[in-house]
This record gives C-alpha cells, structure tokens and sequence, in this order.
C-alpha cells in the first residue's frame, strides 16, 4: 500500500524532497534545477531544504573523513551542533542518510518512516486485541494521514515512535517483566535520540497517560507498585540512552542557546477555529488552485479525512478494551481543542514544560495517531455487530450541515468552485460509507468483504488526498559554479548572501562558510551581536523563524563585517539585483564585483583574515559596556580588541609595551568541525584572534601545554602568544558530550542485561 500510495516516489523518478521549491545556492533553488520545479509545494512548509538537508549533508562528508563533527563552522560564526537536539545525529534511521547516496536517501527515509509509522500502530492495534483488519485500517489511517504525509520534517523520527511507545508501555503492564522494561527503556531512548525537543516531550507525556489509564482500567488484575516501579526505572534507563545528546543538549540551551518563543508560548492559538471543518475537508478552504503563493491543505498539521473521522465516530457507540475508547476520545478531544485554543482546554498551556510548546504545529501527528486507533475501533464495530447504519448517518448529516451552511449560509469559502468540489468528494465518500454500513446491517456481503472494501475505502481516501507535484529526482548539493570559485580561495573566508542568493545553511552542504544562519536554536551571543552591531533588534521573540537571511547590512557596519572575515557578499544575477538595488537603494556601489555569472560575487577587499594578530586590547567583563567599547572603537578592530574578562594586569603589561603594529603574522595550518591549528610566528607578544564564536567547550594548547580562551568582541575567540614560533591548536572538546556518552553506554549495557533477563514461566496475563 505504501509503494501504491507513493507510485510516483517509488516507480517515477519523483522525489519527496522540496528543495527546488526554496532557495538555495540561488534564489530560484538549486542550481540546474531550474526546469524541475512542481506547479505548487506539495508539502507544509519548505524548512527541510534548508535547515534538514545541509546539515545531514554536512554531518555525512564529514563521517567519510572519519571526524563525527560536533561543531558547525559553517553557519553565523559556528555553532555546538551537538547542542541541536533536532538533528538526531545518532538516530538510526538517519543512517540512511550517512550511507546512501544523497539524491535516493532523503525518499528511502521518509518511505521508511511511513513504513514504520504503519508497522508501528499495526503491531500497537494486535497488542490491543484487535483483529488484523481493524489494526490495518489504523495503521494505514496514521501512515497516510495529512500530518505524516505534509510534515515530512525531523519531528517525524519521535512521531512515528509514539505507537511503538503504547505498545511496549502495554506489554509492561500486561506482564511487568525486565525484558518488557527494557523494551520501554529502549523506545524511550530512541525518541530522545529521536530529536526534536518538543515533540520527545509531547510523545512520552501521551504515553505517560495512556500509562496511567491502562494501570487503572486494570487495576484489579495488575501490581500498580510493581509496574510504576518499572516504568521508573524504564525512563531513568531511555533518559539515559539518550545522555549523547540530551546532556549537550540541556547544558547549551540553559547557557548558550536563545530562541523566539514569547513568553505564554504555551497559551498561543494559532489556528483559525472557524476552519475546523478542514479535519476532515482539506481542501475547503484553498483560496485558488495551489501555486507557489500556496495556502496549507487545511490545518497547519494537515488532514485526517472524512472516512477516518466518521470511524472514530462510529467507535463511540460501545465499550471497547475497557473503556480505551473513550480515553483516546478524549485525547483527541483535549490534542485538537489545544491547537485551536478551546476555553478550559486551552488552560494546560500553564502547566510547567506545557507552557513552552507551540500546539498547532507540533501535536497533528499524535491527534492523526489517536484518530486512527478510534477510527481502528470504529472499523472492528462494523465487522462485530450490526444496526450502525442509524449511528453512521448522525456523523453523515452532522457533517454535510456544516458542509452546505459554510458553502450557503455563511459563504466564507474563499474560491466557491474548489469548496464545492471538496464538499461533493466527501459526499461521495460518506455515501460510500453509509452504502457499506447498510450492507453489513442487511448481512447483505460477509464480515471479511465488508472489512476489505473499508479497508479499499480509507486508502483510496487518503489516495486521492496525496499531491502529486512532485519534482524529479536531483542531487541538492551537486557542484554549483560560484560555490566552486569561493572554495578556490587559498584563505578561509567568510560570504554573506543577500536576496535569496547563498540561502542560510546552504554552506554548510557544500562546506564553504556563511555569516547567514537560519535554525531554531541561535546561539545567544550571536543574537545580541547582530541585533546590536549588525541589524537592530533582528532576533525577536516573536515566532518568526530565527535567521539572518537575504537582508543587507548597512554600509556603517562595514568594520564589524570586516572583523568578522566577511570578504563576500553574494547576490542574485544582475538583472535580478538591479531590481532589487531599485528597492534597496545603491549601497553596493563602493564593492568590487569579481564573479558575474549565475550569482554576482562582490569582495570586500578591507575584510580581515580569519585569523589576526593584536597588540592592544581593553578588558571589559560588562556586556553592556563591552559593546558601547565595540561601537567606540570599530574602526581600529585591525590594531585591538575589546576582551570579556576581568583586566588581567600582566598580559595588560605586557601588550602596553608592544608596538601596535609589527610583521607578526598567523596562518591557519588544519581546520576542521572539531579542530583547529594556527602556526603562528609572533615578533612581540600579542593577541591571536580567530573570528570563530567563542563557546566555553573550545580548548586552546599553545605548542601542547592548556592555554585560555578569552571571549572577544563579544562574539569570537582570542589566545594571549608571546613573543616566537608557536602552534596554536583549538580542541572542541564538549564535557557534557562525553558524559553523556558514558551515561549512554552504561544505560544501553543495562537495557542489554535486562533484555537477557531469564524469563519467568508464568504466561502473560490478559
């Protein structure tokens, strides 16, 4: 069914990926890709492209060289990448990215998750006791659904674990045995190498109460103490599966990292309630046919379908597996009242950890989960009994009221002709279903031929659902010219690309450097440096997607990019930049234009080495003051720098005695994700500046003995050298990640021994 539903991924030569739809290494997209474009954007969203993509690709080229990067040089001036939870860099499943070619690996991942989206929920129905028809009309509901299908981002490595999830929390508490509470610790680990923070949250806090629900439900039959006990010690071991990254993770956000969630985060509603009726018709609301000034397919987390919902609500009618219906009805009752901010509900934005969540766009694949498994129920409701047709026929008119008042009464359908079309398709599709609730009442065709056709139903729904614009196959990070020329330099320099030419993150695929950034998480210093000395008060917390993208910088900012080794800046052609300069004004006259081809390559010929020597520097601890110093003194960067530190009277000694300027020169010799080496040959003491950001988890040997790193300009990284050849070496050497690498071996070890636990001969119970 997965091949079927993706005919065109599978068999075509299509891909999944949407990262011509984006710019990239030109505005348009990728470069040679021009005549590859789909009509409209076949997915929610093009944030894959540019902050999934180049980092995978990224991480890859650099595993071939044997070096697990754990820090990002590419983008801003560098980055913890172990830090960004969300990339999952020890997920298994991304291993497929490290292995297979790039242009087939992004399509077999999203088709494996799916897979195991599917194969997941179908074992979790079984485990439940449900039929094979019921479970695989769940599991294809949750496989195929709009948040699975639109969401193709890295949130899905936690999603499609969440039945995997129940299904081990169940089996601990049918039979609480070492070997099922290792299974637990096990999918609990996996959903925190899984990713993105959010969702590790949302997921296990739904398993925690489907936990408590079913502990209850049984808690005539089953040891409560026993299994809590378990479950304790299932999470104590997952939690520390997962120590490689969450460790990095925790101490970079509480101490380096920034993000753009406001305060009430939590309470926000960000989807428009009177278009609900999108659940179940995603198309009812489109504006015009889908182009690239694209509308969603309904909700941000997309559809869930008429046929699933009407099952969902079929279930209700009777108790199913001790009322573990109604707990996933009001789940899914509590999941969708929270994205669309319903009163009362909306409330558990106050909670601690909830307060920080953004709902909307965060909890569709655990309603579509729920829908699914209700939907399963309602399936195994036809197949046990009759007399639904009566039942079914309250959700077909319920909804095609709604359907006729929002297309005659109110009239609020954007494009008449699109809306009535989507109301006629789910016509048809409820008078299917009510056709087949009629057949299983009059006995009219056997249980097995009533489940089949369901099953036919739900899929060619969710079929027809699928958008099909798709482009060919391509390889995003293949040689692009202008990319080639800036990697041709002898030195390292920087770039900083402006109207969409030299996207943020592209750099990081190709392994050249950017002064753009664009991910969730910025590191903190960063963002106070650009928003004070760059563009002001650029970051906000105000949901925009945290970047430094396509803007100019204004011409008086020149000594900071000069200091920050900008030496190009990267522009659309020039037919596509002289409109652009039309809006922007001419401040591009005073830049010397080298390269005019795809993209327009100015230099700024007053940029200053990676790498630099001072000899004066004032020592200033106090942010505030520190950068009134930086605007003071910008002009003069080359001879001095601002240190953030407490004075220390012997190197201010020293430097005073020093010329200001004299032949000392630095050369970078090695530079990779996790090291770099300088030769530096110093006629008098001096400061050696690297205009790489600083981090405390960067360590400096001058010639093999510690040295200390000052944080300078606010922003970058300097070594007080005396006066003789020295090697300087810098070491990325994160505390927290190598920790938490012994705390996940140590708790892979106990889930191991656990798993091997003799078994009791006692049957499970029931």
């Amino acid at each position: 069914m997965l091949a079927v539903a993706f005919y065109d991924v599978v068999f075509f030569n299509k891909t999944f990926k949407a990262t011509t739809a984006n710019s990239q290494a030109l505005p348009y997209g990728v470069y040679g890709q021009e005549d590859n474009k789909p009509r409209f954007i076949p997915v929610n969203g093009t944030d894959a492209p540019v902050s999934e993509e180049p980092i995978y690709e990224f991480i890859k080229q650099n595993l071939k060289k044997g070096i697990l990067p754990l820090w990002n040089p590419h983008q801003g001036c560098g980055y913890a990448l172990i830090g960004m939870i969300e990339v999952g860099i020890f997920y298994p499943l991304n291993l497929i990215l490290y292995l297979l070619p790039q242009i087939y690996a992004w399509d077999i991942l999203i088709l494996t998750r799916l897979f195991f989206a599917g194969l997941f929920t179908f074992w979790l129905m079984r485990r439940l006791n449900f039929g094979n028809i019921p479970a695989f009309a769940a599991a294809v509901i949750f496989m195929l659904s709009g948040p699975m299908v639109l969401l193709q981002y890295w949130t899905a490595n936690v999603d499609i674990l969440a039945p995997l999830l129940l299904l081990t929390l169940d089996r601990l508490i049918r039979h609480p045995s070492a070997r099922n509470t290792a299974l637990v610790a096990l999918t609990v680990g996996l959903t925190v190498l899984g990713g993105h923070p959010e969702h590790i949250f949302l997921v296990n806090a739904y398993g925690m109460a489907f936990f408590l629900f079913r502990v209850f439900s049984r808690r005539k039959t089953a040891n409560g103490k026993k299994i809590f006990l378990l479950v304790l010690a299932a999470y104590a071991l997952g939690i520390g599966a997962g120590a490689v990254v969450l460790l990095p993770f925790l101490q970079n956000l509480i101490f380096e990292f920034w993000h753009g969630h406001p305060v009430g985060t939590g309470l926000l509603m960000e989807e428009q309630r009177d278009r609900a009726l999108t659940l179940a018709l995603p198309h009812f609301f489109q504006k015009e046919s889908l182009t690239y000034q694209w509308t969603f397919a309904g909700w941000w987390g997309g559809y869930l379908g008429t046929l699933p919902l009407a099952l969902a609500f079929l279930s209700l009618f009777n108790t199913h597996k001790k009322g573990l219906n109604y707990f996933f009805a009001a789940v899914a009752l509590i999941i969708i009242g929270k994205e669309y901010g319903i009163p009362v509900i909306n409330g558990l934005g106050y909670l601690p950890l909830f307060n920080i969540c953004r709902y909307a766009i965060h909890t569709p694949p655990l309603a579509a989960l729920t829908i699914a498994i209700l939907a399963g129920m309602g399936v195994r409701a036809i197949l046990a009994q009759r007399k639904n047709f009566k039942k079914g026929l309250i959700f077909t008119v319920a909804l095609l009221s709604l359907v006729a008042g929002h297309l005659f009464i109110l009239r609020n359908s954007p494009d008449f002709r699109i809306s009535l079309q989507a109301g006629l398709f789910a016509l048809c599709v409820l008078i299917t279903f009510q056709i087949i609730l009629w057949c299983r009442d009059k006995n009219f065709c056997s249980r097995r031929v009533i489940g089949v056709v369901l099953l036919m139903t739900i899929f060619g729904e969710l079929f027809l659902y699928i958008h099909r614009e798709r482009p060919r196959r391509f390889d995003s990070f293949a040689p692009v010219p202008y990319i080639e020329f800036l990697k041709s330099s002898p030195e390292r320099i920087r770039s900083y690309g402006m109207f969409w030419a030299f996207y943020p993150n592209t750099a990081t695929g190709f392994g050249v450097d950017d002064l753009g950034y664009f991910l969730g998480l910025v590191p903190e210093r960063f963002v106070k440096f650009v928003n004070r000395l760059v563009i002001e008060n650029h970051f906000r917390n105000d949901l925009r997607p945290p970047a430094l993208r396509a803007i100019p910088i204004e011409g008086r900012r020149n000594a900071i990019l000069d200091m920050l080794n900008v030496r190009y800046i990267i522009a659309p052609d020039q037919d596509r930049l002289a409109k652009m300069l039309n809006a922007f004004g001419g401040f591009m006259d005073t830049f010397k234009a080298i390269y005019s081809k795809e993209v327009m390559i100015f230099e700024r010929e007053t940029a200053l080495p990676r790498a630099y020597v001072v000899h004066r520097a004032i020592f200033e601890p106090d942010p505030e003051k520190s950068f009134r110093l930086l605007e003071r003194i910008a002009p003069a960067l080359r001879e001095g720098a601002v240190i953030n530190h407490a004075g220390i009277p012997r190197i201010s000694a020293k430097l005073s005695q020093q010329p200001v300027t004299d032949r000392s020169t630095v050369k970078i010799s090695k530079y990779s994700p996790n090291e770099v080496i300088l030769d530096a040959d110093m006629e008098h003491s001096g400061l050696v500046v690297l205009s790489d950001a600083y981090h405390p988890d960067w360590k400096v040997f001058l010639n093999g003995k510690p040295g200390k790193i000052f944080q300078t300009n606010n922003l970058i990284r300097s070594v007080f050298v005396p006066e003789g050849k020295h090697r300087i070496k810098f070491v990325f050497a994160p505390l927290s990640f190598y920790a938490g690498v012994a705390i996940t071996l140590f708790s892979l070890a106990g889930i191991l021994i656990l798993f091997n636990a003799p078994r009791r001969n006692s049957p499970e119970s029931q």
